[in-house]
């Protein structure tokens, strides 16, 4: 448990207002002369380094993220402190806004992804280093692999997947071998580019029915941009009832990024599909009770898209 005195002492506040904690670190706001910041804590040296390398190449590209203040190390753990934006999150308004207006919005929330998958050129994607913080055995950027990401992680999904008896467990572990065999034969020299790898409605601030920008970074890499299509997809639109608004997204993002190809996306799609399984069943018993649909969405959508590949 952080010790709330101790970080008020640490900025210099009277007060500060707990807003997430969870196992990778805790959010703050806090005011300081009458103006609101962002603390954040981070529990994991990579994602902190992830959040602000990101940051620090977007804010100098004038991409519409909030600007970090501070940065450093803060007892065993790692801060950020970072302007606080008076938007609101996509999420909590995406269900009130009329279908005209969701349109207008995921033409904006596709354009905006990519002019992030676009911000820095391929030249320069060795001299960001974002792609020392996946793994830190990697110490030379040529041998870097983007899909060796995911390869290394699904057996260790397989591991951790806890079948029901009601699971189709034959299909899933054949879904998730489908999609290793895939990822193992994915072109190693794919168009790769900055990728956010949590791009949905928690993390698109809105205002006055307009994206204000982009925030958290932690989990960001280099990677094939049409990655970054799937979280969003899979987490925010119904795949199958959602078809116009998925559309616009993906069409609105391809004038910037121009190269698509569905197939990767069904990929990925069944990649965030097993992700969720196992997510699920490596929580607390409580936390899984109430993720049992979030583990039949997954299910579903992993089956699907590797029969589809």
């Amino acid at each position: 448990m952080i010790d709330e005195s101790k970080i008020k002492q640490f900025l210099r506040t009277k007060y500060i207002k707990c807003l997430n904690e969870d196992s990778g670190g805790s959010v703050y706001k806090y005011f300081r002369n009458g103006t609101p910041y962002l603390f954040k804590i981070y529990n994991e040296y990579f994602n902190y380094m992830r959040e602000v390398t990101t940051k620090q190449i977007l804010i100098r590209k004038g991409f519409p993220t909030p600007a970090i203040i501070d940065f450093g190390k803060y007892n065993d753990n790692y801060f950020i402190i970072q302007d606080w934006w008076h938007g609101t999150m996509l999420l909590e308004l995406y269900n009130s806004l009329s279908n005209c207006i969701k349109k207008s919005i995921m033409n904006e929330v596709g354009e905006v992804l990519g002019r992030l998958n676009t911000s820095v050129q391929e030249c320069e994607l060795e001299k960001t280093n974002l792609w020392k913080y996946i793994d830190g055995n990697i110490i030379k950027y040529q041998n870097y692999s983007w899909k060796n990401i995911y390869l290394f992680q699904i057996p260790k999904w397989i591991n951790k997947i806890n079948f029901r008896a009601t699971d189709p467990k034959a299909k899933i572990l054949d879904s998730l071998n489908i999609v290793k065999t895939k990822l193992e034969n994915l072109d190693d020299n794919l168009p790769i580019a900055i990728l956010h790898r949590d791009y949905g409605f928690r993390n698109i601030m809105i205002k006055n029915n307009h994206v204000l920008g982009v925030i958290d970074f932690e989990y960001a890499t280099i990677g094939d941009p049409v990655f970054d299509l799937s979280k969003l997809l899979f987490n925010d639109l119904n795949y199958e009832r959602d078809i116009e608004l998925s559309n616009i997204f993906i069409n609105s993002w391809k004038s910037k990024v121009k190269k698509f190809d569905i197939n990767r996306l069904k990929l990925y799609m069944a990649i965030q599909g097993g992700g969720a399984i196992q997510w699920v069943d490596k929580q607390s018993p409580k936390i899984q009770n109430l993720n049992q649909n979030y583990r039949e969405k997954g299910m579903k959508i992993l089956l699907k898209m590797a029969k589809e590949l």
